[in-house]
């Protein structure tokens, strides 16, 4: 029979976060600590290292730059001259600012970079953005490996194809997969709120082949993992892989943001199947890693002069900064909006009153203000103590967006459009597995029927606001002027100096 032992290390959603972690040391690992562990790994071990996606956007590497993403890109696109990751995909946030797309597709017009990037339905104006998929012999296995983007609009440059659709009508894609013993497929999809996702594509292969499948995602900044792989309404044409409902030749993951962690799934294949798979999760503390790799020092030259880049940028920006201090920790995940640990409460009743009501006392809000946030807004925590310059850009690091207002909107018109916007308000409807709406609003319960409220939200959030008052058919009148191009960076920026300066 023909033994395979794999490690794969995965990450994902890593925004540029290049150069640790100022204020938690026990994730202190740089890019170029990443970069030498999964060299040493793979002189260890039979070692695949993919990462799902969104290169930027949530660092001031990222976005404190004159072209957003270009020190990052620049980065990756060094790392790429040797392999370190054997694999990357794009995410969601990686095409969908136009500048930040220029640097994305300058990167891939460099051979090493496009070769260690697969997108299957993500597409430029002259062809595939990259390469679709590949198979490659690994440890020998074959390997068949794609990166699949969930559907939305992307830049202008950018065509994103229906990657279902795509892979139902692409017949050279199906003579791979019955070719592959093992699939590695990358996904910029969330585990947690979106599990149909993967389970369609999941099924797609098992139609075709007896193979491991391993589903490997990223987007909602949350550790998920599943192994064995639950099929209650799926009817395997390989009916030996399933026992109890579940296949259990197939994992999906998810990975963690910011390189907080690496996921390590270890497994070995035997005869075409997984057997001993373990799935752990490495913290990026730099002596845990060497110590993983039973070394005492990171040697790799190459990846130090890399972060000796990537460092010499950080310190050219300022972003260690100390604006201010943060009175205390305030958590992304913490979906009660009346806890005032929750940074949706610091926002919604701290940062927004304090800053964009003050326009009240001049006389233009002139209704009783309501804020309605998407809650896929923050990806982060607020740590207590030192507010760095680059935090601003972890917290809210939106400046091509721009807030809005709807001066006069009744408030029986807005809590049916608000209702509707989240699905209904007599049931639940949740984005995420901690159980939040869709949308926060700043006071749902005692909104007046007959009184008029001004109605204030970022551009964002203001089309979907609007296409829902459409449907009910409520006319909705957006004022573009009052807040003239201040974004929520904007906002946050002018709360911390103001407020948590000392």
């Amino acid at each position: 029979l023909l033994s395979t032992q794999i490690r794969i290390i995965h990450s994902s959603d890593t925004h540029g976060w290049l150069y640790g972690n100022p204020h938690d040391k026990e994730q202190d690992a740089k890019f170029s600590d990443i970069l030498s562990f999964i060299s040493a790994q793979k002189k260890l071990q039979p070692t695949i290292a993919l990462d799902s996606g969104d290169f930027i956007q949530g660092s001031g590497l990222s976005d404190a730059s004159k072209k957003v993403g270009e020190h990052v890109y620049e980065a990756w696109k060094q790392s790429f001259q040797k392999d370190y990751y054997d694999f990357v995909t794009v995410g969601n946030h990686d095409i969908m600012i136009d500048e930040a797309v220029t640097q994305m597709l300058d990167m891939f017009k460099d051979p090493n970079s496009r070769n260690h990037t697969l997108s299957y339905n993500t597409f430029a104006n002259d062809g595939a953005m990259t390469l679709r998929y590949t198979l490659r012999k690994f440890g020998g296995q074959k390997v068949l490996i794609t990166g699949l983007m969930y559907n939305m609009t992307p830049s202008k440059p950018l065509q994103l194809l229906n990657y279902l659709n795509e892979l139902k009508n692409d017949q050279q894609f199906s003579s791979a997969v019955r070719d592959a013993t093992l699939h590695l497929i990358m996904v910029h999809i969330g585990l947690h709120s979106t599990r149909k996702s993967y389970s369609e594509v999941y099924e797609l292969i098992r139609q075709l082949s007896p193979a491991p499948i391993i589903i490997l995602g990223g987007h909602e900044h949350q550790i998920g993992y599943e192994y064995p792989v639950k099929v209650d309404n799926f009817t395997s044409p390989f009916p030996h892989l399933i026992k109890d409902n579940s296949d259990y030749n197939a994992v999906f993951l998810e990975s963690e943001n910011y390189f907080k962690s690496l996921t390590l799934l270890d497994f070995e294949i035997v005869d075409q199947q997984l057997k001993n798979v373990n799935h752990r999760i490495l913290k990026t503390n730099r002596q845990q890693m060497l110590k993983e790799c039973n070394l005492q020092e990171f040697n790799d030259d190459f990846a130090k002069e890399i972060q000796k880049k990537i460092d010499s940028q950080v310190e050219n920006l300022d972003l260690l900064k100390v604006l201010g201090e943060a009175p205390q920790a305030f958590y992304f995940l913490e979906n009660n909006l009346q806890n005032k640990s929750s940074l949706w409460n610091l926002w919604t009743y701290e940062v927004v009153p304090k800053v964009l009501y003050k326009i009240n006392e001049s006389g233009k809000l002139i209704n009783q203000p309501q804020h309605i946030i998407g809650t896929s807004f923050f990806n982060s925590d607020v740590y207590e103590g030192s507010v760095f310059l680059n935090d601003l850009y972890v917290t809210v690091p939106y400046k091509t967006e721009f807030f809005y207002s709807y001066p006069a909107v009744k408030g029986k018109d807005l809590k049916d459009i608000y209702c509707k916007m989240i699905g209904g308000c007599n049931k639940t409807i949740f984005s995420s597995p901690a159980g939040f709406p869709k949308y926060f609003i700043s006071e749902l319960e005692t909104l007046d029927a007959s009184k008029m409220y001004s109605v204030i939200l970022t551009d964002y959030d203001a089309s979907r606001f609007e296409s829902k008052a459409k449907s009910l058919n409520i006319v909705v009148k957006r004022d573009e002027g009052l807040y003239s191009g201040l974004s929520p960076f904007d906002v946050y920026e002018k709360f911390v100096k103001e407020n948590w300066f000392k």
